[in-house]
């Protein structure tokens, strides 16, 4: 694993000059939590390498990244923890509880783990942690000797694997290969250098100090020792030493996600509406976020105004869709406001999620998927034991298909099986 980790610090050495700043505060006999920002893809990558020098680590990664056919079996040398990518309506509260426990068990070895408390890239120069809970839950489990520690970047907000780059979301594989091309037309050593600092500081006495007052304040807090710069700018590095490729490139006038698109001006004042799909909505953000005492309508803000984060929308929407036949089904992310959660009750959402693509596995050999049932049967066998005996034989085939997750294997099937199965058990 260090010679793969050497190896690709060692072709990020031609593109990016680091100045790292906190090194020194990683101990190799405590356990730590870091908590960086998160800017461009590529950040992770050379902050592993930075940190690999000193401790072992555990990162945690979104399903989007660890499941790549190409990352999986590096992620998996890297130790790396998955975990659902919530902004993208998928997992619950379940899968934020497992990652915690996981977290814990780790810490408690002595092990270091690396999470990022954003979840996704910086849509503006600055760190945005609004309504997100994982670093909050991660310092409420962790043990009291865990080291938490901050890591802050800056100097790659322009690159082409951030969102300043063209305001959409970068592709990795894109980037690198990208990356390798310019490498060999700047013969490596003549490729221009983007100067990046990183710094790291010790922050486990305020943030647990913060912690004790909430998520809230917990995340202001984190933002503050982020942001402390201020806000960084923008800045494109040509891609070539003979010649300026970003002369003519220009920010984007709009970023995905940025906080300035979340806060929708809809004019709900004309709207017409149950009261009752009203007052069920309201009832239900009372029991998700029970704290809020400010009063609720419309125009409010589930991000800005209520602090709800990927896990409080899916909550609020699964339980929208299942309290009204006639809900509509729009994209998560569209949902930004309390009056967009009504149309949605109503049926009446302009935004309709499109379905997961159907990419139905057949077996090979169906006759080796599908053998003749009276050559295995047994006076032992149930129904049960043969479902799981033609399971078994080929676990990675489809199985079913269903609006959130899209096609499921066979595995998948069994393994949501065997949950319920457990959290039924608790029950008379």
């Amino acid at each position: 694993m260090s010679v793969i980790v050497r190896f690709l610090s060692f072709l990020l050495s031609f593109r990016y000059k680091l100045q790292v700043k906190g090194l020194d505060l990683l101990d190799k006999d405590a356990a730590h939590l870091i908590l960086p920002s998160h800017v461009a893809l590529v950040d992770p990558i050379l902050l592993y390498g930075v940190l690999r020098t000193k401790v072992s680590l555990h990162p945690v990664a979104t399903r989007k990244f660890y499941d790549t056919r190409l990352l999986k079996p590096l992620f998996k040398l890297l130790g790396t923890i998955p975990v659902e990518d919530f902004e993208k309506d998928q997992g619950g509260t379940e899968d934020a509880e497992k990652l915690m426990k996981t977290l814990k068990e780790h810490l408690q070895q002595g092990e270091n783990v690396l999470l990022y408390p954003q979840g996704g890239l910086a849509r503006q120069g600055y760190q945005s942690i609004i309504g997100k809970k994982s670093a909050f839950y991660a310092c409420q489990v962790i043990p009291k000797d865990t080291k938490i520690l901050a890591v802050s970047f800056r100097g790659l907000r322009g690159s082409r694997s951030s969102m300043a780059w063209n305001g959409k979301s970068p592709s990795l594989f894109r980037f690198f290969i990208r990356g390798i091309f310019f490498c060999l037309i700047n013969l490596f050593v003549l490729l221009p250098k983007r100067e990046v600092k990183i710094e790291i500081t010790d922050v486990s006495k305020e943030l647990r100090q913060a912690e004790q007052s909430g998520l809230d304040i917990f995340n202001i807090a984190l933002e503050k020792i982020y942001n402390a710069k201020g806000e960084e700018t923008i800045s494109y590095i040509s891609s070539r030493w003979a010649h300026n490729t970003v002369a003519h490139h220009f920010p984007p006038s709009k970023i995905e996600g940025a906080l300035d698109t979340l806060r929708k001006k809809v004019d709900y004042s004309q709207m017409k509406y149950p009261k009752d799909v009203f007052q069920y909505i309201i009832q239900r953000i009372a029991e998700i976020k029970p704290d809020y005492s400010k009063a609720i309508c419309l125009d409010t803000n589930l991000i800005l105004d209520l602090y709800f984060d990927s896990l409080d929308m899916a909550e609020l929407k699964s339980s929208v869709a299942a309290h009204f036949p006639q809900a509509s089904n729009p994209p998560l992310l569209d949902l930004k406001a309390v009056g967009d959660v009504v149309l949605m009750a109503m049926g009446k959402s302009p935004y309709v999620e499109e379905l997961k693509p159907c990419d139905w596995k057949y077996p090979e050999n169906p006759q080796f998927v599908y053998p003749d049932l009276r050559k295995r049967l047994t006076k032992q066998d149930t129904i049960l034991t043969m479902m799981k005996k033609n399971f078994r034989q080929d676990e990675h085939l489809s199985y079913c298909y269903d609006q959130l997750f899209g096609v499921q294997s066979r595995h998948d099937f069994m393994i949501k099986a065997y949950l319920i199965a457990d959290i039924l058990k608790k029950f008379p």
